[in-house]
């Protein structure tokens, strides 16, 4: 199949199939090395199957970062799709110096978000499974996972120590 081919049926290539041939797709894209398949492989990093959305990831992560980085913001806020903003907590670090987060894209972007502790209620009717994961030296995230633990009925928790 030919570069224009490719871009032609990529939306729905993408999108349908099995996880086999979307990630085909996504790999042919990423081979592309065209601003054109930068679309398609930032829906793909959506995808529910992990092998998808990481060889989306590394396709992404060819382009430039001024290309890429508004696209990951974009996703940081992104409510409904928790893949897209573990996409862009992935991708940032793979840019190494030039994705330091900056205090205006902190406000930005983390800190809209409201603090757990205000979020009781909710975690109270939460009768799902959960598992809340930390480290034991990740100091500003212990004390949210244990109020998240002891408020959320179906849940354990787990930390990890530095090694």
């Amino acid at each position: 199949m030919d570069k224009e081919e490719l871009l032609g049926s990529a939306a729905d290539r993408v999108k349908n199939g099995t996880e086999e041939s979307r990630y085909q797709v996504v790999k042919d894209l990423s081979q592309l090395n065209s601003p054109r398949a930068i679309p398609f492989l930032m829906e793909a990093v959506g995808d529910e199957s992990y092998r998808v959305r990481e060889e989306a990831l590394q396709g992404i992560c060819s382009f430039p970062s001024e290309v890429v980085f508004p696209w990951l913001g974009a996703f940081l806020r992104n409510h409904d799709n928790a893949n897209l903003r573990n996409a862009a907590i992935e991708a940032f670090p793979r840019y190494g110096t030039e994705a330091t987060i900056s205090r205006k894209t902190t406000r930005r972007f983390i800190i809209p978000r409201p603090p757990v502790y205000e979020l009781e209620p909710k975690l109270k009717k939460i009768d799902l499974p959960a598992i809340i994961l930390t480290g034991d030296e990740d100091a500003p995230c212990l004390e949210p996972s244990i109020f998240m633990k002891r408020n959320m009925a179906n849940s354990g928790l787990v930390v990890f120590p530095n090694k």
